[in-house]
């Protein structure tokens, strides 16, 4: 995944079938450069769904317009 943020905001987690989750970026991320963060997710699960979003979580005071930008997630499997 390629992101970058204007503060700690962001949160990505994936979401695989069986109800479990992995978090990618940890809930109030930050990069405020471009940054690409690689993954290795369980290769034993099926992917459901990604999250990708901005939160305040652990507790930031966030009082001014802050923006996650994400460029590209990218999924690759392996044998």
């Amino acid at each position: 995944m390629k992101w970058r943020t204007t503060a700690p905001v962001a949160a990505v987690l994936v979401t695989y079938t069986d109800g479990s989750e992995q978090q990618i970026v940890h809930y109030g991320g930050d990069a405020g450069d471009w940054t690409v963060t690689i993954v290795k997710l369980d290769s034993n699960k099926e992917v459901a769904y990604i999250v990708v979003g901005i939160t305040n979580l652990p507790n930031f005071d966030i009082t001014d317009l802050q923006t996650l930008n994400v460029d590209y997630i990218l999924l690759c499997a392996s044998e």
